[in-house]
């Protein structure tokens, strides 16, 4: 069973859809949650109850896409790969412009902090190489947009070191 809280991830794998699917080449990715463990998330988070939380993992909405939720919270993470790596930041630069992705640096090869009023959410969108880490948040549990960017950030940052460039 997977957690209720994936709007985020569906939509922002929804709206990248031409740059997604495909392999690397053979390559078998990390998945979800062999980036981030219940440990680490209890961690990176300061909540010390997280440290032996189940996790939940499932296949991601795309080819090659995996999922991981962590019973008490409602982050949620996937990773896919990424088909075409140009058409991926085109896409993102086009999010970038209409107002529905920030720029973040120092995580990956290029991030993103998003706001989703509609699904109440925050999320983070990170490629490293060719391949794309989304993070899903509930605007409730994550505080403060500024609050949120920092935490998600944080996190992202972590599972990101575990994919390959």
């Amino acid at each position: 069973m997977r957690p209720a809280r994936i709007p985020l991830v569906v939509a922002l794998s929804l709206s990248l859809v031409p740059a997604l699917a495909g392999s690397q080449q053979g390559k078998a990715a990390p998945t979800a949650c062999s980036l981030l463990s219940a440990a680490d998330l209890a961690t990176l988070t300061g909540r010390k109850e997280l440290a032996n939380a189940r996790t939940i993992a499932g296949r991601g909405d795309e080819p090659g896409a995996t999922s991981c939720g962590y019973v008490g919270t409602s982050l949620m993470v996937e990773v896919q790969p990424l088909q075409s790596v140009d058409a991926f930041d085109a896409a993102a630069a086009r999010r970038v412009k209409a107002g529905e992705f920030q720029p973040a640096t120092g995580v990956g090869d290029a991030a993103w902090f998003r706001i989703n009023r509609p699904a109440s959410e925050y999320g983070a969108v990170v490629r490293v190489g060719a391949a794309m880490l989304t993070l899903g948040m509930d605007m409730k549990e994550a505080g403060t947009a500024d609050q949120a960017r920092e935490m998600l950030m944080r996190i992202a940052a972590h599972a990101a070191r575990g994919l390959p460039r």
